[in-house]
This record gives C-alpha cells, structure tokens and sequence, in this order.
C-alpha cells in the first residue's frame, strides 16, 4: 500500500481502531430509569389517595357544613390531575412530563414558603413544628428530585 500523492510506502503505519458495537446510552444508569418510573407510580398513589381521601371527607360532611359543599370537589379534581400526570410519566407522554415539571417546582416554592413560616411560628407552636418543617423537606426534596429524574430520563423519553 503507497501513499497516493508521495508514493511512500504506508503498509506498517498505525491505523484507528473502529470500536465494535457499543451499548445503547439510556441515561447515565439504569437507576435513574427505574427511580422515573418509581416517582411516576408515587404520582399515582397520592393523586388516588387524594380523591378517595376527599370523596370520603364528601360523605362525613353529608350531615351538615351545606355551607363547603362545591369546595371539597377541588380535592378531587386535583387528585385526579396528579393521577393523570403519573400516568403520563408511565407512559412516556411529553405534555404530563411538562405538567409534572411545573407541579414540582410550585411544590418547591411552597415549601420553601412553608418552613420560612413555619421556623417563625416555630416560637408559638413548640415542637410540632418540627415534624412540619420535616414534612415540608421532604415534600420539596421530593419535587427537586423529580425535576432532576425528568432532566436526566429527556434522552431516554424521546
């Protein structure tokens, strides 16, 4: 084999190596994947638990309380809005992955509102607000960890 401009002699020069076939990139591992589809099934459970939750709170009010009929029905609606949009994470539908997205970062902001409230009621209310301020963790931490799971699934969803 010669060069065929100079017509040296290129047989002995080192050549690229082509890599073989290489694993298919679903995100950077597969934990991130299962954890997506673990948080969609979360979206779910609380956006059932929700609505049975506030169809139950519609029966006990039966009674009486005439007064707050209409307002428990937004529990249901919400419930089944958080239902719906886990569903979609389920099954890869772009627009609840979006919706989902703006749900956690208004879960965010008010947890962030929550515990700035909370560490000033803190001098009234005594320890109690302590499990609040954990529930309000936890709720934000939550909603970041969900933004950061869509971030890191994009590749994987398209």
């Amino acid at each position: 084999m010669v060069c065929q401009f100079c017509k040296t002699d290129v047989s002995k020069v080192a050549r690229p190596v082509v890599a073989g076939p290489q694993k298919a990139a679903i995100a950077d591992s597969d934990w991130k994947v299962v954890a997506y589809y673990v948080m969609g099934g979360w979206w779910i459970l609380n956006g059932t638990l929700t609505v049975l939750g506030t169809l139950l709170s519609i029966k006990l009010m039966a009674g009486g309380g005439g007064t707050f009929t209409g307002i428990p029905f937004i529990g249901v609606v919400l419930g089944a809005v958080y239902a719906l949009t886990g569903l979609g994470l389920v099954f890869k539908v772009e627009i609840a992955r979006g919706i989902v997205n703006i749900l956690s970062w208004i879960t965010i902001a008010f947890s962030l509102m929550a515990i700035a409230g909370l560490l000033m009621a803190g001098l009234f209310m005594g320890p109690i607000v302590i499990l609040m301020m954990l529930r309000s963790i936890v709720e934000g931490g939550l909603a970041g960890f969900q933004i950061y799971l869509i971030g890191e699934t994009d590749n994987f969803m398209r």
